[in-house]
């Protein structure tokens, strides 16, 4: 029962870890994998997954649509900030500097042209966290 379990944490082949909260209260799914957790900011992402059924079909010169089923997933990540608000955001450079304020200035500046993802935010909140 997820009201049970507050949270849990799983490894992929790499190693890498990955952990998940309770959360209801985003988008009223039980579980968000926690990206960047500080004493003052959280980001999380959620993930719905959604079956596309295959629509493939020809029309003797054109062929369109898929041939198989598949699940497509859709990821949207969340911002808390100090005062408790959840607000949705993407991954971007400009947005993390909205939102974290100064607190990420250096590590932004140190990372040059490094594309924003998700091992760039859990890099960030390892350093927001020293």
């Amino acid at each position: 029962s997820p009201g049970q379990l507050n949270s849990f944490t799983l490894y992929d082949k790499k190693g890498h870890i990955h952990r998940y909260e309770n959360l209801p209260g985003i988008n009223k799914k039980p579980f968000v994998e926690v990206l960047l957790k500080t004493p003052k900011y959280k980001i999380f992402k959620q993930v719905d997954t959604r079956l596309s059924r295959a629509d493939y079909h020809t029309d003797g010169v054109l062929q369109m649509g898929s041939r198989y089923d598949e699940y497509i997933d859709n990821a949207r990540y969340y911002f808390v900030g100090e005062d408790g608000n959840t607000k949705s955001i993407s991954l971007k450079k400009s947005t993390l500097k909205k939102m974290l304020g100064g607190d990420a200035e250096a590590f932004i500046a140190s990372q040059g042209s490094r594309d924003v993802d998700e091992e760039y935010v859990k890099d960030l909140g390892k350093t927001l966290g020293k």
